[in-house]
Formats: structure tokens, sequence, C-alpha cells
């Protein structure tokens, strides 16, 4: 910076020199033009015709030289460089003070965003004072995600072993055709589901004798969803090594009830070997018929699983509070509540408590007008999330209720296709062209 200056100042110095010496030198030339200093005097017109163009050229060989020496000596050493240091030392000193400048405006930011997240972290400190309508809201969604998701499993764990008896895939009932899968279950609600005293007058007692037991009977036909006593039900699928519990094994039993109650036949595996033209073209029409019927009874199949795998077990770490929220809510004892809602709540017994039971509880609507705005605003949240998980529910339904009346649409239109199929060869049997 002091170099600039001391360069800037000694340019302008020795240019304010030469031109005081170039004006001095001006009247100098003049007078050697105009004044004779010798005793002799010089004719008019030699002074006019030599003289004077001799002085006019020395004067503007002066100022070439003079503009010369200016633009390419004086001004290329010292003035270019001066300037090109000072608009060097200007760009960076405006550098500098711009990026100073912006860390004063993103320090003033910084400190308000802070001011901000420190008046909403006051705020929430005011505001948050945990009720006891607050924490029954939020304990009883802590579980809801993962005992959804073992309803989920529960689901596809039914649905597939109905599947594999109806495709007749790996170990199942009717893995010899259907004898064996009529003989398997008839031996089951023998000594498990019959019921004595069905079939009156007379009942079943010369086929099953004393029957099973009394809180089994016809468990095989009962329709889960419809016994709204009991909102969880003993299975769960996630320990394999385990076995089966007497839910389980009724809930597989009402599926093969329900759905399928005869087993597809077996296709002899002659007609698949394709001995003859006849024989593999017959094959090939009973498994095109054979997997027609298949497809239509696994939309069936999953739609009756989904609503059986959501009244499985749940998260049994969600046991405790659902149990004290129930205690509250209904004034039922522990034994009560286990029958209502099992040692773990399913999926279906806890959205039942949280849109059901304690929104009819009195005593929590009461405490709702002693709660703070932040509070409730926090509920509702937690309301809002909720009933978004239902509505999401709600979807799948609407969507299995759409395939289940899809596929009862498609049967109908097949008896309606039969029925004027023979309607159809009867007039060619007839030769009636009507």
């Amino acid at each position: 910076m002091e170099y600039c200056k001391l360069n800037i100042k000694s340019s302008f110095s020795l240019f304010a020199l030469l031109t005081a010496l170039f004006i001095t030198v001006i009247p100098n030339q003049k007078a050697f033009a105009q004044v004779c200093l010798c005793p002799c005097e010089i004719p008019l017109d030699y002074a006019a015709t030599v003289l004077h163009p001799a002085t006019n050229d020395h004067i503007t060989e002066g100022f070439l030289y003079l503009q010369d020496w200016m633009t390419n000596d004086f001004f290329e050493r010292y003035i270019l460089p001066s300037y090109m240091m000072w608009a060097e030392h200007f760009g960076v000193t405006t550098a500098w003070q711009v990026a100073e400048f912006a860390k004063m405006v993103d320090a003033r930011q910084q400190a308000e965003t802070q001011r901000v997240f420190q008046e909403l972290q006051a705020e929430a400190h005011s505001d948050y004072h945990p009720s006891e309508s607050l924490c029954r809201v939020g304990t009883n969604m802590r579980s809801a995600a993962s005992s959804q998701r073992l309803a989920d499993l529960n689901a596809h764990v039914i649905a597939t072993r109905q599947m594999h008896r109806l495709n007749q895939t790996g170990d199942t009932i009717a893995l010899d055709g259907r004898n064996s899968d009529v003989l398997s279950r008839l031996e089951q609600w023998r000594t498990d589901y019959a019921s004595p005293n069905d079939n009156t007058p007379d009942g079943f007692r010369p086929l099953v004798g004393a029957g099973g037991p009394v809180d089994r009977h016809n468990m095989d036909v009962t329709m889960p969803l419809l016994d709204d006593a009991a909102l969880t039900r003993e299975y769960n699928f996630t320990n394999a090594s385990a076995g089966l519990t007497q839910d389980e094994e009724d809930v597989f039993a009402l599926g093969v009830n329900f759905i399928g109650h005869r087993a597809p036949s077996q296709v002899p595996s002659a007609f698949l070997a394709g001995a003859s033209g006849e024989q593999l073209e017959l094959a090939q029409n009973l498994v095109v018929r054979r997997d027609t019927l298949t497809a239509r009874r696994s939309v069936l199949v999953y739609s009756a699983s989904a609503t059986w795998g959501s009244l499985g077990e749940g998260a049994p770490e969600s046991q405790p509070y659902h149990y004290a929220a129930y205690q509250d809510s209904t004034g039922l004892d522990n034994a009560e509540i286990e029958q209502r809602i099992g040692t773990s709540p399913s999926g279906r017994a806890q959205a039942d408590y949280r849109t059901n039971t304690m929104l009819q509880d009195p005593n929590y609507t009461a405490s709702l007008q002693g709660e703070t705005p932040a509070n409730i605003s926090r509920m509702n949240a937690s309301l809002l999330i909720d009933q978004a998980g239902q509505k999401q529910q709600i979807i799948k339904i609407l969507e299995r209720i759409a395939m289940n009346r899809a596929v009862a649409a498609a049967y109908h239109l097949d008896k309606r296709k039969d029925r004027v199929r023979n309607e159809i060869n009867a007039l060619t049997q007839r030769g009636d062209s009507r």
C-alpha cells in the first residue's frame, strides 16, 4: 500500500517537472526564431523560409517524442503498474469487506434463528404438563405398528396353508387326494369339534360318542369375527418350533370348512405323461379348470385370512399398559380383561380400545376440560395419526370387498353361460333354427 502511494506521488511529480521544462523550452525556441543575438541581421525571407519551418519541425518532433515517451515509457513503467496495483488492492479490499459484512449478516440470522428455537423450547417446557389422558393416548399407540405387522404375518401364514391345500402342495391333509382330505377332517372333527347334541333328535353320539371338549364344540364352523367376546385369539406364528395352539388349530379347521370344503381332484400322472393326444388334451382341460377355480378361491382365502390374522396376538410388551387402561376405563379385573383382549392384545383389540372404549369413558371426556391447549393439540395429532391408519385398513377392506364381488359376478356369469350353452345345444339337437 505504501509502495503504491510512493509510485503515484513520484509519477505525478515527474510529470509536473517535465511539463514545466517543456513550457520553458517553447519560448526559447520562439526567441531563437525571431530575435537575433548576433550583431548581423537575418533577412526576413530567410527567416520565413528556413528558420520558421525548422522551428515548427523541431516543436513537432518534440511533441511526438513527448507523446511516445508518455505512452510507452512513463505510462507503462509508472502509471500503469500503479493503476494495476491499485485495482488489485481495491478488488481484494472490496472482497474482504463483503466477506466481513456477510459474516455479520450470517451471525445476525443465526442469532435470530437460535432465539426462535429458544423461544419455542421455552414455550414447550412451560406448556408441557403430561397428564393421564395424554399418557393414555400415547401409550396405547406405542405398539400399534408392531401389532399390525404381526397381524399381517398371521394372515400370510393362514392364507399360505390354505393355498397349499388347494394346490395340493407340500405335506397337507390333501396330499393323497380328496379322500385323504375328507378322512383327516372327519377324524379331527370327531376328536376335537363334534358336539353329540347336534343333529337332533338322535344326535351324533353313535358316531362320535362323547365328542370333543365342550369349549371347542363347533369351533371349526364358528367365524371368529362374529364372536365378539374375545378380541384376541391365541395364535402367533413367529415361533416355528412351538406346537400349534387350540386357536391355531381352530382357525385352520375353519378355513378348510369355509373355503374349498372339497379339495380339488388330482390329475392322474398317466394323463400328464402324454401317452396319447386325447389324454394330454383332457389333462390340459382339467388343469385349466382347476387353476381357474383355485384362483377364485384364493380371493376368498386372502380376504378371510386378513380378518382372522388381525385377531392374532400382538406385541407382548404392551400388555401392562393396555390392562391398566382397560381397568381405568371399564373397571374390569385382570381375569375379565384377559378374557376380553388376551395376554398379548391383538391389533384389533388395541384399535377397539382407541376408537371405542377410551372415547366412551366419561372420565376421559371430563379430563379434557382441564387440559392445556398444548396437550389437546398433542392428543389431536395422535388421534389423527391413528385415524390415518384406520383409513388405510378401511381401504384394504374395500379392495377385498371389490375382489369378492368380482368373483361372485364371475360365478354368476359362468352359470348364465352354461345355461345359454345348454339352450343352444338343445336347439341344435332338435334342429330348430329359431
